[in-house]
């Protein structure tokens, strides 16, 4: 199992990207590895002495079910509560399926906030929140805009890569497919 509670996903063998301040976009249906990815290549950088910042979203399973939402500082270990089921749940910024804490939402950006300068960032991830409602880590674009990091990994899911490669100046956008198979493209 992964760091609180998610399903091991095997990651596909991507190697980490390199230090040269690039971006890279991770996408893929749910399920495809896309978390277990990032927290693949966190321990990769780590292990040849990067520094590493930034957040990983896990799951909370119960059962065969997932419930909720976990945010991990990677960088401080901490973990905090960040979504759960909307229906019955008092979420502060209720999206789709799921109910956002506001007070996780604010540690979070403060954590992306002071992530930088740094070897790896990590965000995972930028979604409906962040791209369409300016809302959430909506900070992370201004972060990933500044560039100071060896390299940065933002995981987007599939609707809305069209939407961060408008704001996020990617240098390439892996596509994970959910049999474990994957594509690197570079943006035109």
């Amino acid at each position: 199992m992964l760091p609180g509670g998610d399903r091991p996903v095997s990651a596909p063998p991507i190697p980490l990207p390199g230090r040269d301040g690039g971006i890279t976009l991770v996408t893929g249906p749910r399920g495809s590895g896309k978390s277990s990815l990032c927290m693949r290549w966190a321990e990769e950088a780590r292990r040849v002495g990067m520094d590493v910042a930034g957040l990983v979203t896990l799951g909370i399973w119960t059962s065969a079910e997932k419930t909720g939402l976990q945010a991990l500082d990677l960088r401080a270990g901490e973990r905090r509560g960040l979504a759960r089921l909307a229906a019955g749940a008092g979420g502060v910024a209720p999206l789709g399926r799921w109910a956002f804490d506001h007070e996780t939402l604010e540690w979070g950006a403060d954590v992306l906030r002071a992530a930088c300068p740094t070897g790896l960032l990590v965000i995972d991830e930028l979604g409906p929140l962040e791209l369409l409602r300016s809302q959430g880590w909506h900070c992370a674009l201004e972060v990933l805009q500044a560039g100071a990091f060896g390299a940065a990994v933002a995981v987007v899911r599939p609707s809305l890569v069209k939407a961060a490669q408008s704001v996020v100046p990617a240098r390439c956008v892996i596509r994970l497919g959910g049999d474990g198979t994957w594509q690197a493209h570079l943006p035109l």
